[in-house]
């Protein structure tokens, strides 16, 4: 009787007394097709195990250690910040690293005035830099400056007005204490100084004293204060000017009143003890000439008694009943 005579393969006739060659080894699986681990050449049924999809591969992120078959589910790991919240949010992460930044906003323009080097996210409230004084006791304080360029004026007071006497170039406020020129003579030594001037404009004049009388024979074209006892008035006398005396001299003016010779001929010895008579130096009688003629009294105009030497218009009476008027001016 042919068949597998093998107890131990699967096909082992116990009947068959003839090995035929065809036994066959025992297979033991899974005999269901639709299992994880069907055995297509199981011959004898074992446990079988479902078919669970998933992802397999254990480097994936969503690797499924339950999973037996792969669905092509696997999704790589992409490593960054998660947080939506966060300055590098990245939306393509899927496994958060630790690296998520706050966000911290402002302005984030190096070139612009209030540049935060913090801030990430610009707010959009960056200010360009306004160079000026921002000193606010300044002269040139600029209000709208936000970066001082050292250019700050301090205020220095005083008269702006460059037509003014005391004008300042160097002041840049005006302090009212301008004062307006005011041209004249400033020499306290000239004829024509003017106390209110504070500007002298060159028309000083000298102070020339002189005897101005232009009838004098001193008289001088030149003077500009009258200095009337300086003057001296000629006889006209044949003697000359001023010879001997000038006609200011009252007692030479008495004399050739009272004896015309000391003038149309000559002065002499008589002429002069007249004169020193008149002075009160004379000693002596009266020296006469021709006809003695001697002074009987002197008295003022109103008939008053006189002195010869008291000032004032003076009546000399002689003893011959002539008279004669002499102006007699001490000063």
């Amino acid at each position: 009787m042919f068949g597998c005579t093998d107890s131990l393969a699967f096909n082992y006739d116990s009947l068959a007394n003839v090995d035929n060659g065809g036994c066959l080894p025992v297979v033991t699986g899974c005999m269901q097709p639709v299992a994880f681990n069907y055995n297509p050449l199981a011959n004898v049924p074992d446990t079988c195990v479902p078919v669970i999809f998933g992802c397999t591969n254990v480097t994936a992120l969503n690797y499924d250690s339950l999973a037996n078959t792969d669905d092509g589910s696997c999704v790589a790991i992409i490593f960054g910040c998660t947080d939506p919240q966060a300055f590098n949010y990245q939306p393509q992460a899927n496994v958060d690293d630790g690296s998520c930044v706050a966000k911290v906003f402002g302005c984030t323009d190096a070139t612009m005035f209030n540049y935060n080097p913090l801030a990430n996210v610009d707010n959009g409230s960056c200010i360009p830099f306004t160079y000026g004084c921002t000193d606010s006791t300044a002269f040139n304080y600029n209000p709208l400056a936000n970066a001082d360029n050292n250019s700050c004026i301090p205020y220095i007071y005083g008269c702006t007005d460059p037509s003014a006497l005391n004008y300042n170039p160097s002041a840049n406020t005006e302090d009212f204490s301008c004062i307006a020129y005011v041209y004249g003579c400033m020499d306290s030594l000239a004829i024509n100084y003017d106390s209110l001037a504070n500007t002298d404009n060159g028309s000083c004049i000298s102070i020339v004293m002189g005897c101005m009388d232009q009838s004098a024979y001193n008289f001088n074209a030149n003077a500009n204060i009258n200095d009337s006892l300086s003057c001296r008035y000629s006889a006209g006398c044949i003697t000359g000017d001023s010879i001997p005396y000038w006609l200011n001299d009252p007692c030479y003016a008495w004399v050739i009143d009272i004896d015309n010779y000391c003038c149309e001929n000559e002065w002499d010895t008589v002429c002069q003890a007249t004169y020193n008579y008149c002075e009160g130096t004379w000693v002596g009688p009266m020296p006469i000439r021709g006809i003695e003629r001697h002074l009987v009294s002197i008295t003022d105009i109103l008939g008053r008694p006189a002195n010869k030497n008291q000032s004032g218009v003076l009546i000399y009476i002689y003893n011959d009943g002539t008279t004669r008027r002499f102006l007699r001016n001490d000063k």
